[in-house]
């Protein structure tokens, strides 16, 4: 997520957050390690960019969602990314990825998050 959240930042969690709304796009959340045989204890930070139900693909280093390019202020400037999808990312889940995209695991190589595994909505950052 750098860098919006740089290596050795602080974050707080609201754990309530979507007990009665559900995740939105540029959410940023803290969710479990989706991975089979991951470890409990893992813990990943992203920005949810698709939600469940829509078609997400990279074109031209540009998130499309239902073929419509996604305004994206949080990333840097040139910011690169390749071809990805198209995703219909299924319903439940949702699409995340790093502000650092191009060294980012995220959806693109884990695949779409069901909505179980998230932990709470990154609602305080402290940049070191």
């Amino acid at each position: 997520m750098e860098n919006t959240i740089q290596v050795g930042a602080s974050i707080i969690v609201d754990e309530d957050a979507y007990r009665e709304t559900p995740p939105e796009r540029t959410d940023i959340v803290l969710y479990r390690d989706p991975r089979p045989g991951a470890a409990a204890d893992t813990l990943f930070v992203k920005r949810i960019i698709g939600l469940g139900g829509e078609v997400l693909e990279i074109r031209d280093s540009k998130v499309m969602i239902d073929g419509v390019a996604l305004a994206e202020p949080y990333l840097k400037p040139g910011s690169q990314m390749p071809i990805y999808g198209p995703e219909l990312i299924p319903p439940g889940h949702f699409f995340v990825m790093g502000d650092n995209r191009k060294l980012s695991l995220d959806s693109r190589r884990v695949g779409p998050i069901p909505d179980a595994l998230i932990l709470g909505k990154v609602v305080q950052i402290s940049n070191p």
